[in-house]
């Protein structure tokens, strides 16, 4: 259902209700007016439980970077630097292809990097340094 027809449902919900109270009789049986009004207060009740969860803020998604990405990225980043040192105009696509590659963008590796406390930061350049061991024979 979407949001501009909650508020119609609820108008249209009310008026059957207010209808059907109108127009209720207190000895008789159960009337086609008393089961409308009952299922306009279904319907009303629906309409607002479904305005209250859409009033609910999203759950906030998970960060895309974390310390995989991280060391992944970091270990690159200095491989490229020195592959390229003597052409430094290189650097700078061969580094967008590493973000595409891993789906993160350069601010959101930058901001993962500046929350970093200093042993966090001190525990994954010890990583980064075997990562780039590993990856060298890829940059030669």
């Amino acid at each position: 259902m979407t949001r501009p027809a909650v508020p119609l449902l609820l108008l249209a919900a009310a008026l059957a209700l207010l209808a059907g109270i109108a127009c209720k009789k207190s000895a008789a049986p159960i009337s086609p007016t008393d089961k409308a009004a009952a299922e306009a207060k279904a319907i009303v009740d629906e309409a607002a439980a479904a305005e209250e969860e859409a009033a609910k803020p999203a759950p906030k998604p998970e960060p895309k970077m974390n310390d995989t990405l991280y060391i992944e990225i970091a270990a690159r980043f200095v491989l490229i630097n020195e592959k390229y040192r003597d052409e430094p105009e290189k650097i700078d696509p061969e580094l967008e292809k590493v973000f595409e590659k891993l789906n993160v963008t350069q601010a959101e590796y930058e901001e993962f990097k500046k929350a970093l406390t200093p042993e966090k930061a001190g525990e994954l350049t010890r990583k980064v340094q075997e990562k780039m061991q590993a990856l060298e024979r890829e940059y030669k």
